[in-house]
């Protein structure tokens, strides 16, 4: 069972998602149509040795910082990116592609926008790296993302990672299994399920680790999903809180490590059995922002006329080692009062 509840109640780590009925992929920007569910029978399925866990809401790191002013002092944040500081993107340990700071981001602050062109061999978007200065145990990573409309399904979008040596660029090793000495990474992102759920896709965790299942379809190795097992759709043209857990194994030889994600403040889906490493010296050590888009992606997910464009946006990003939870409004200032009469100053004669 998970230990970071953060909250008294216990609630399912399975939301049922509106998704619409099949045959029409428009729906108002930033909402989901009130419609039947539909359910994939991957998204049911798991991989070898994962079980479901439950998770459970309540206040974060973030209840105690509205607008999250202060909330990098806090001892438990590991590093905090709201893009609206002077220095830009100089915190961030490596960036790719078209990245870049932009004007419209949370409550008209700055944020970042990433593109991806896939016409005429372009590129297929972005990122943005930030290798952590120490490898800890148990990382949450809690980011905005907005998918500009009309926006295809997704190749990948935000992870954590864990590499031996920690360089200042991310290990990349699509195809291979990792390993457990060495290497891992897990992302929260949106998938399309067959054309299950429209553009951008549902969101689940995609994991590579030492104890990952092979794709038997080429024998080489894609990554493992777990989802919930009913979708819960991303939204178009609308500001999404994320958080995403990730607890490394106790011991080399134990199974017990964890992964989590949560959508605007409320639990998704958790999931225990991980052997995440094979050495205690591996742990979570990288904060990767990798927007990747592809049409070969985009098609197996059942897209029928893959995008030439596509751009996400980002902002108030916050890793700690505990959870964080959605960023809080600050309160208004008050309104001055207006002067009584014996304050007033007295009319010129």
């Amino acid at each position: 069972m998970f230990r970071y509840v953060v909250g008294a109640a216990i609630v399912s780590a399975c939301v049922a998602a509106q998704v619409p009925e099949s045959g029409s992929n428009e729906r108002p920007a930033g909402t989901a149509a009130v419609v039947k569910t539909v359910v994939s029978t991957e998204m049911s399925t798991l991989p070898r040795g994962i079980v479901r866990a439950e998770a459970a809401a309540g206040a974060g790191l973030a209840a105690a910082y509205p607008g999250d002013f202060g909330i990098r002092e806090n001892k438990a944040v590991l590093f905090t990116e709201d893009f609206d500081g002077a220095d830009g993107l100089k915190a961030w340990s490596d960036r790719k592609g078209d990245v870049r700071i932009t004007e419209s981001g949370m409550h008209g602050t700055r944020g970042l926008a990433i593109t991806a062109d896939l016409r005429d061999g372009g590129n297929n978007g972005g990122h943005l790296f930030k290798r952590l200065p120490y490898g800890e145990d148990a990382v949450w990573c809690r980011f905005y993302v907005k998918f500009k409309k009309p926006h295809d399904y997704v190749g990948r979008l935000v992870s954590l990672t864990g590499d031996v040596p920690a360089e200042p660029v991310p290990y990349r090793g699509d195809g291979i299994c990792p390993d457990g000495n060495a290497r891992f990474f897990t992302s929260v992102e949106p998938f399309g399920f067959g054309g299950a759920v429209p553009q951008p896709g549902a969101w689940r965790m995609l994991s590579y680790w030492c104890e990952m299942e092979m794709d038997r379809t080429d024998n080489k190795y894609w990554g493992n999903g777990c989802s919930s097992t009913k979708p819960l759709a991303a939204r178009e043209d609308a500001w999404t809180c994320v958080e995403m857990l990730v607890r490394m194994n106790t011991t080399p030889n134990a199974r017990d490590g964890e992964q989590a994600f949560w959508i605007d403040g409320k639990p998704v889906a958790a999931f225990e059995g991980f052997r995440w490493r094979t050495s205690r010296s591996l742990a979570v050590n990288g904060v990767w922002l990798n927007y990747f888009m592809s049409a070969v992606s985009a098609t197996r997910q059942g897209s029928k006329t893959p995008a030439d464009t596509s751009t996400v946006e980002f902002d108030d990003i916050v890793v700690a080692k505990s959870y964080i939870g959605p960023k809080i409004d600050p309160a208004p200032r008050a309104a001055p009062e207006a002067p009584s009469r014996d304050e007033a100053t007295p009319e010129k004669k």
